[in-house]
């Protein structure tokens, strides 16, 4: 379980240089339209690495029950999702004293750096609204809810 977990972390950090790579290649014009398809590129590679993530993962496993792929499928969820999650809730604390944490907080999820900067291309995260904010959380699962829909989807494919 402990090696399962960790080759999540190794491909949610993989995911993450490669979108870094997409965005830093395509994205030096500075447009909002060449930031709107850089997002649409890095997402479909995260959603492609995470999805197949959990596929792997159910045909390792190979559940015996219903209650067991749920359970497993959510343990992976969190694993996928507990590095954005804590930038997030730094992010937060960081929001309210006034530091610059942001700029950090768009390289660890690499993949959404294109929209945060269309939000907001400052290195502050004084200036960023509630509803912005709460945004980010929503992204900042997105990892989790990728490993967890392949696991389930791969297990209603094998039944």
């Amino acid at each position: 379980m402990v090696k399962k977990i960790l080759r999540i972390l190794l491909y949610y950090a993989a995911c993450d240089i490669f979108s870094l790579f997409i965005c830093l290649t395509l994205a030096s014009s500075g447009s909002t339209q060449m930031r709107i398809l850089c997002t649409l590129l890095t997402t479909g590679v995260l959603a492609s690495l995470m999805l197949s993530m959990g596929i792997k993962l159910e045909k390792e496993d190979k559940p015996d029950s219903a209650g067991a792929a749920f359970r497993n499928a959510a343990l992976y969820k969190r694993a996928g999702c507990i590095i954005s999650e804590i930038s997030w809730i730094v992010l937060l604390i960081n929001h309210f004293s006034g530091g610059n944490y942001y700029r950090i907080h768009k390289l660890v999820n690499g993949w959404f750096l294109p929209l945060y900067n269309i939000m907001d291309p400052g290195i502050s995260s004084a200036p960023l609204t509630g509803f912005q904010l709460f945004l980010m959380l929503l992204l900042a699962d997105v990892p989790g809810w990728l490993i967890m829909g392949g696991y389930i989807y791969s297990c209603r494919k094998s039944e």
